[in-house]
């Protein structure tokens, strides 16, 4: 009888003092799979950029009806799809995931927050064109980003805009009395 409360309380031991480890495990999976995705939006535009015409348009803040006047035909596009990691027994849940404009007219970010930890801002190499607010990629609103390069009238830099197809854009920051606060706030 002893050797099995004995087992028993060095099992539960052992269980309690590998759970940290299978936490911490669970979200460094989750970031390198979101540092991923974020390579590969960056990739497709980089890629983009380099082979494909741009578009000449009015950057997003400047207005018209697609959130910037278009004046050339449209090119060619890039679908990419960002996957939100759900919790499960390998990955952490994700609190935040949104791509957002940066402090620059013309930067973009990759924001994320793994369950519980920090939120990880990481800016997206060359030129884009993000809506105003950004997009917050959640699970049950699809994942697909369209990706197409444009250049600005004014400037002549090539950029890449970033849309999600059928969705509702902000036109800014999210007013966090009313609605809950964006990633990109």
């Amino acid at each position: 009888m002893i050797r099995v409360v004995f087992a028993v309380a060095v099992a539960a031991a052992l269980l309690s003092a590998s759970l940290p480890a299978v936490e911490s495990a669970r979200a460094d999976r989750t970031a390198a799979a979101l540092d991923r995705a974020a390579e590969r939006v960056e990739r497709a535009g980089a890629s983009l950029r380099e082979t494909e015409p741009a578009r000449v348009v009015e950057r997003s803040g400047s207005g018209g009806a697609d959130g910037g006047g278009s004046t050339s035909p449209p090119t060619a596009r890039r679908v990419v799809t960002v996957d939100r990691p759900r919790r499960s027994l390998l990955a952490a849940g994700v609190d935040a995931l949104a791509i957002c404009p940066g402090d620059d007219a013309t930067d973009a970010v990759f924001v994320y927050a793994v369950e519980g930890g920090d939120t990880v801002r990481r800016r997206l190499a060359g030129e884009w064109d993000v809506p105003p607010g950004g997009i917050a990629i959640d699970a049950s609103a699809g994942s697909r980003l369209v990706l197409e390069p444009v250049t600005d009238r004014g400037s002549g830099c090539v950029g890449i805009r970033v849309r999600a197809p059928g969705r509702r854009e902000p036109h800014g920051d999210s007013n966090t009395e009313t609605e809950p606060a964006s990633p990109c706030d």
